[in-house]
């Protein structure tokens, strides 16, 4: 029997043991063929769902990539908004919009190529 780790939630942790336990898990008596952390035990079976601590750590890198990425352009000065053309400050506010809505739609949008 093998014992797999399974966190407060009931989703699998990544860590199996063939002798010992863990604080809390489930017994199989097969490997698992490969562990994915968004299977839950229902007490019966494994059930494909979200794990809310990977949904929160995918969240904090997309915003972590839109401040880099994103807002050292947004927050420059008048000064330099006042050098772009009418369609470069239209490209500009659709590309800033696609990152303000990243954590929706998990899509990184392609910055202008002439933003440097």
């Amino acid at each position: 029997m093998i014992k797999y780790e399974l966190d407060e939630n009931n989703f699998l942790t990544g860590n199996f043991a063939y002798v010992g336990q863990f604080e809390r898990f489930v017994e199989l008596d097969k490997e698992l063929n490969e562990v994915n952390k968004n299977l839950q035990w229902n007490g019966t079976n494994f059930i494909l769902s979200t794990n809310p601590k990977e949904v929160e750590r995918e969240l904090r890198v997309l915003r972590e990539e839109r401040e880099k990425e994103c807002f050292s352009f947004i927050n420059r000065g008048q000064m330099w908004y006042e050098t772009l053309s009418y369609e470069q400050k239209q490209e500009l506010r659709n590309w800033y919009i696609q990152w303000l809505d990243v954590t929706e739609t998990k899509v990184i949008p392609n910055k202008p190529t002439w933003l440097k």
